[in-house]
């Protein structure tokens, strides 16, 4: 953050460590829950997040549908920085909801425009670490990991997100047996920027 300049962040730099990762863990709890309710969301200068209905082959060789989280990272992003990752299409009846800051900024006790700014300030500064081809992880407590290694972009969703899209469990145990979805551990952090 130290070479982006005071006039790149000038929400950040107003704010302390712990009022950042509040906001930002009120941003993705806002994400997880309309996850939950079959909306998708998107994270402006990042990505798309949205759950998906797909077929899966159970253990008793039987179709199940089941509900998959899908991350679709933002192609302007993708093509500036080269970065390599699996494409989903978003289906054509998908609502895809904007953050909504107000909420955001009720939860957090924070102006809606502080809230606005920190998002995407942290979204800027995710985006500035992989112009200078560093490794980063943007961690959405609750949710999962974005992980950037070299070029190769990945979600990797936590078991307990997996487990409140599918109560069943076969969602986590096809992907688990199948390794179609990165799984990670919380971090000891609550939520925040990790590079």
């Amino acid at each position: 953050m130290e070479d982006l300049g005071p006039q790149m962040l000038p929400t950040l730099r107003k704010l302390s460590l712990d009022d950042v990762i509040r906001i930002w863990a009120a941003m993705s709890e806002y994400t997880q829950q309309t996850l939950l309710m079959n909306q998708a969301v998107r994270i402006p200068g990042i990505g798309t997040f949205l759950v998906v209905e797909q077929q899966i082959l159970d253990v008793g060789y039987s179709d199940v549908t089941v509900a998959r989280p899908v991350f679709l990272l933002s192609e302007t992003l993708a093509d500036v920085h080269g970065l390599i990752f699996t494409q989903d299409n978003i289906p054509d009846d998908s609502a895809i909801a904007k953050l909504n800051y107000l909420q955001i900024a009720t939860e957090t006790d924070f102006p809606q425009r502080t809230v606005k700014g920190c998002v995407k300030e942290i979204a800027f500064s995710f985006c500035s670490c992989l112009a200078k081809r560093h490794n980063a992880e943007l961690v959405f407590q609750d949710l999962g990991i974005l992980v950037v290694q070299g070029k190769e972009l990945q979600m990797r969703f936590y078991q307990n997100f997996l487990k409140s899209l599918d109560w069943t469990g076969k969602l986590l145990q096809t992907f688990l047996r199948e390794v179609q979805v990165s799984l990670a551990s919380p971090p000891h952090m609550e939520a925040g920027l990790c590079i």
